[in-house]
């Protein structure tokens, strides 16, 4: 795929697809980093449903800005990187549910202990639901999920609170759907603090 022209070109069903393969490229999709930015920034986001593309643009844009800023590793000299943390910071915070959800992902996607980013996934994991919610998991739920990638020391520490729960009980659904060894794996830390806390009592 010409990522390049796709980015450039004026449509975005091209950008969105951009966004869902460059990952994919590792180190050598950094160079898209800029215009994939510029092609996230320029969609217009409400809480309406948005269009077809533009929701697959903001669904895989994100993620795909965090994923391969992790890959190359986080610089807090690069302002590229730290124009792409703030703006998913400020892109977590959206009405848009998806919008939201895909920008904390992101955040965790650049797997760096960077303050402004764990306080931010923090900010939710602490914070309530919004009165319209995922329908599968809650964005305090995906916040802790990504902070797990982070640090999971951090992430234990609220083994006690609601947001664990939201997270163990999708975690439990999908296992229990259709098991796979991956999300067992992903989910270690989890099962693990649930069985010293258990051993504790």
């Amino acid at each position: 795929m010409d990522f390049q022209a796709a980015l450039d070109s004026d449509s975005v069903k091209l950008q969105g697809m951009a966004a869902f393969f460059l990952p994919s490229e590792g180190l050598n999709g950094l160079r898209h980093l800029p215009a994939l930015l510029r092609c996230c920034k320029k969609v217009v986001v409400t809480e309406a449903e948005l269009p077809k593309n533009e929701l697959g643009l903001i669904r895989f844009g994100p993620v795909a800005l965090g994923d391969l800023v992790g890959q190359a590793g986080f610089d807090n000299e690069n302002p590229l990187h730290c124009d792409i943390l703030d703006w998913l910071i400020q892109s977590a915070s959206s009405s848009n549910l998806e919008l939201s959800a895909a920008a904390i992902w992101g955040l965790g996607m650049l797997r760096t202990a960077q303050p402004k980013a764990v306080e931010s996934l923090v900010s939710f994991i602490e914070g309530n639901r919004r009165e319209v919610e995922h329908e599968l998991i809650s964005l305090r739920a995906i916040a802790l999920r990504m902070l797990a990638r982070i640090d999971i020391r951090l992430a234990v520490q609220y083994r006690k609170t609601d947001t664990w729960k939201e997270l163990r009980r999708w975690y439990e659904g999908r296992q229990s759907d259709t098991p796979t060894v991956w999300l067992r794996d992903e989910f270690t830390w989890m099962l693990e603090a649930e069985s010293h806390n258990t051993g504790e009592q």
